[in-house]
């Protein structure tokens, strides 16, 4: 195992004070017996997780990486038990954000190194 392999549970520990209470809300299709039917319902999941918002610096909306009514939201990846999708919705202090699509200058959803933060491209 490397040192990398801890540094998610270290940076949960150190930080789980300052990230809030949220909830990743994930709705999926449920498909009939063949799959190429239309979806009979959908599924909604919600797993708890510790996450925070910002706003995107000027470096970011000036070079067109990412729009104006974008949020950055930082989730403690070793909080969330799923990896974060396109669609997803994320719900800090009473505001929910989706996750952008993909495509853009930015990727929607991006991690350092040590998998210890998801980084996510959002809107209201």
């Amino acid at each position: 195992m490397s040192f990398l392999s801890y540094i998610p549970d270290m940076i949960v520990f150190a930080f789980s004070c300052v990230f809030h209470d949220s909830t990743l809300t994930r709705t999926s299709l449920v498909y009939g017996a063949n799959e190429w039917d239309a979806p009979a319902s959908s599924s909604t999941t919600a797993y708890a997780c510790k996450a925070i918002h910002d706003t995107w610096g000027a470096s970011w909306l000036s070079g067109g990486l990412v729009a104006a009514d974008e949020v950055k939201v930082l989730v403690l990846a070793a909080s969330l038990e799923v990896e974060p999708q396109p669609g997803d919705q994320i719900t800090i202090r009473g505001q929910t954000f989706t996750i952008v699509p993909a495509g853009g200058g930015k990727p929607a959803v991006s991690t350092d190194p040590a998998r210890a933060t998801w980084e996510l491209r959002c809107r209201k």
